[in-house]
């Protein structure tokens, strides 16, 4: 079974240099990937959030050096 790399809210908002509000207006409005739900707590998939990032979404770096941080 392939591991899948889930990112948080704040994650999410680290990365795409946005405030969780923005983050949550963007879902609400379905103008980025949607998120998962475990327990309740919104997660979304890393390679979702790449080709996000590829289509040209807000002059974000990579998901991973924005994580290691």
């Amino acid at each position: 079974m392939p591991v899948v790399a889930l990112l948080t809210l704040a994650e999410v908002a680290k990365l795409l240099r946005r405030s969780t509000l923005t983050i949550y207006r963007w879902t609400r409005d379905r103008k980025m990937p949607q998120p998962i739900r475990i327990s309740g707590r919104p997660l979304w998939r890393a390679a979702d959030l790449e080709a996000f990032i590829a289509r040209g979404a807000a002059g974000s770096e990579s998901i991973e050096s924005a994580v290691r941080r």
